[in-house]
């Protein structure tokens, strides 16, 4: 019996992994979506490498700076209803970019969809910290990391060869097709990636006030660091 309950625990574990995983290669995929259609871009909207070099800044910026925003909205109202909206806003943005006629669309939409990016990090680790054993978090950090980093790295080679068999536009509406359909996964799954709303003790542990904590400060200057040596 005991067997029982453990095997039904880990595989609702693995669930949550699985799915939050994916969204978590999304994200990054979706990082390095455009750069691989910027010779598309140029000839079609006909703009410089630097407005081009622009869209992924505004992407990364945005998704950036709304982080802590976010973090408190997870707390608030739990990390299921913030996930989806903004995996299905950073779908939609990216397939959204297949139809754009001019840059300036083209860069609104990169906005959004960095808008949309914002959400992983601070719903992911939510979620992984209230649905999984404290004794199986390192392997499940881990897969979380490397699915993010796998995405990295295939972005630019997938996007490059599906643009070249079927178009870039096709392409782009193609990858946010992926993110709906793990929208759709994610929205069936029961709680696999919930975290309860925080109240009382614990939403005041969340103060602002708590953010200039040295522990916070500490985890603030490696992430940046990490940052910097990792993606320039």
């Amino acid at each position: 019996m005991a067997q029982t309950a453990e095997a039904g625990t880990t595989a609702g574990e693995n669930r949550t992994i699985a799915l939050i995983g994916a969204g978590h290669f999304l994200s990054h995929f979706y990082a390095l979506t455009l750069p691989p259609l910027f010779l598309f871009f140029r000839e079609v909207f006909s703009v410089s490498y630097a407005l081009l070099g622009a869209l992924v800044t505004g992407y990364a910026m945005v998704g950036g700076v709304l982080q802590a925003p976010v973090g408190l909205a997870v707390d608030r109202w739990g990390a299921k209803p913030v996930l989806l909206a903004g995996l299905a806003l950073n779908a939609a943005a990216i397939a959204a970019i297949g139809l754009v006629s001019s840059y300036w669309a083209l860069a609104l939409l990169a906005v959004a969809a960095g808008i949309g990016n914002s959400v992983f990090h601070p719903a992911d680790y939510a979620v992984l910290a209230a649905r999984i054993r404290e004794r199986r978090l390192p392997r499940a950090y881990s897969l979380h990391t490397f699915l993010g980093f796998f995405g990295t790295a295939v972005a630019p080679l997938t996007m490059a060869t599906l643009a070249a068999l079927m178009g870039w536009r096709h392409a782009v509406m193609l990858a946010g097709a992926a993110g709906i359909a793990t929208v759709l996964a994610m929205a069936v799954s029961g709680g696999a990636v919930a975290s309860p709303p925080r109240t009382g003790d614990a939403a005041a542990d969340a103060a602002p006030a708590r953010w200039l904590s040295l522990p916070i400060l500490l985890f603030f200057g490696f992430f940046a660091a990490y940052g910097l040596a990792s993606g320039g």
